[in-house]
């Protein structure tokens, strides 16, 4: 269908299987949100160059990012949402549905979605559901599966739909021209198609989606009432998920009808943020200072600050931070017992010692207080050094000549019962067994 590189969006993508399976993945920046804690983590390990949000798809804020696409199998069932704060409370969609138009609502003009779903969003007979999704994006098609299309990886046999909409193109006054048009129509009326079937003496009615009369061949296999052990008020669809099927949708050209975005940067950047290319991470709130300039981490990029105060509080707060990343690096090199550390820790203790002399200590610096105050770093900068209350003396903090991050007993040897217990109870205490 034409899309070759993109942003893409999965909600509830558990340990990431679309991600694994894109063509030519380096072209390809993926976000993928989801609540299981376990899931989240295997797809971080799979795929460490993507984004990967381990929370409820309520409370993913999709404006931090420039979406041009959307895939995935939804969550669905007859949960609904009900999340007060939530623009989308009104409409109290079921779970797929609510899935579908959050997307939607964070896609880029012509940004598309396809998604897995159940068959109610369209074989309800309410459609308000639908209604809203034609006033947010054009419907461009769908496809009904076989009831065993996840038989093999899930076993279980349900009747899904994979529905395809694009994100209208950008245009003036409320409504888009193609909101009107001939499948837009068929896609939001309430007129189902009725089906009956009698069994042991009882009669049993379904409906479905018009769209699958007018289009039978988007049916993949035979539309049967009650197919395969569902409900007999249901709709089922006989056949096989194989090449053949694949195949047949392939030849069937279904096609987005506007230009596809073009590339654009993964985040959202204000006006007044800017990228910047850094050799360390930062945390939100960090002061960071490069360039000459002085800048503040937010949740997904920089902006500039603007300090005031002359030369002589610059030149402080970028000793501070010089000051900060050295410790950071001395730091890093005692956890892992590199070989560098005592290198890094005279390079820091060099630059503590010259912003002392030259600025006073961290500690007694309100002017340092006043620009650190929203930064997590301050409180490394005022404990470093302490002035002695009685003596007035610097103390400086014990990490500073430390040999190790960690007070650990070294036994080189376990040579009775007693230096086992010993050892044991150590383990135990940082949580380790023997």
């Amino acid at each position: 269908m034409g899309v070759t590189r993109g942003n893409i969006l999965e909600p509830g993508s558990g340990v990431g299987n679309f991600a694994g399976f894109l063509p030519d993945r380096e072209n390809y920046r993926m976000v993928m949100v989801e609540r299981s804690a376990i899931s989240s983590r295997i797809a971080s390990l799979l795929y460490p160059m993507q984004t990967v949000r381990h929370e409820n798809f309520t409370d993913t804020d999709l404006s931090l990012y420039n979406l041009t696409g959307v895939v995935g199998n939804v969550p669905f069932g007859d949960l609904k949402i009900h999340t007060g704060r939530d623009p989308l409370a009104p409409l109290s969609p079921r779970i797929h549905d609510y899935f579908i138009l959050k997307s939607l609502d964070a896609l880029k003009p012509g940004g598309f979605l396809a998604v897995i779903t159940s068959t109610g969003t369209m074989d309800k007979k309410d459609p308000s559901i639908r209604q809203a999704m034609i006033e947010r994006a054009k419907f461009v098609g769908a496809y009904r599966l076989p009831s065993t299309a996840f038989k093999d990886n899930a076993d279980t046999t349900v009747t899904t739909d994979i529905l395809f909409f694009q994100k209208y193109a950008e245009h003036s006054g409320e409504r888009h021209p193609d909101q009107d048009s001939k499948l837009n129509r068929l896609f939001a009326q309430d007129d189902l198609i009725e089906s009956q079937v009698s069994y042991n003496g009882e009669t049993y009615t379904a409906f479905y989606f018009p769209y699958y009369k007018e289009h039978p061949q988007h049916v993949l296999g035979e539309h049967i009432q009650g197919h395969h052990v569902q409900f007999y008020s249901r709709m089922g669809v006989k056949g096989q998920l194989n090449s053949s099927a694949i195949d047949k949708v392939l030849a069937d050209g279904l096609t987005f009808p506007y230009p596809l975005p073009d590339e654009m940067p993964l985040y959202n950047i204000p006006d007044d943020g800017i990228m910047l290319d850094l050799p360390r991470n930062y945390h939100p709130g960090n002061i960071v200072f490069h360039e000459g300039k002085f800048y503040e981490r937010q949740r997904r990029f920089y902006k500039l600050l603007s300090l005031g105060g002359g030369s002589g509080l610059s030149n402080r707060i970028s000793s501070a931070c010089k000051l900060l990343d050295a410790y950071d690096d001395y730091i890093t090199a005692l956890a892992q017992e590199t070989p560098e550390k005592e290198a890094l820790r005279a390079e820091f203790k060099e630059l503590l010692t010259t912003h002392i002399e030259t600025y006073g200590i961290p500690d007694e610096d309100e002017d340092l207080r006043k620009v650190f105050k929203f930064d997590n770093n301050l409180y490394k900068l005022t404990t470093l050094v302490k002035r002695d209350p009685i003596n007035g003396e610097l103390v400086h903090a014990d990490i500073i000549d430390a040999d190790s991050m960690f007070n650990r007993n070294y036994v080189p040897a376990v040579k009775d019962s007693d230096d086992l217990a010993e050892l044991a109870m150590f383990g135990r205490s940082i949580g380790e067994t023997l």
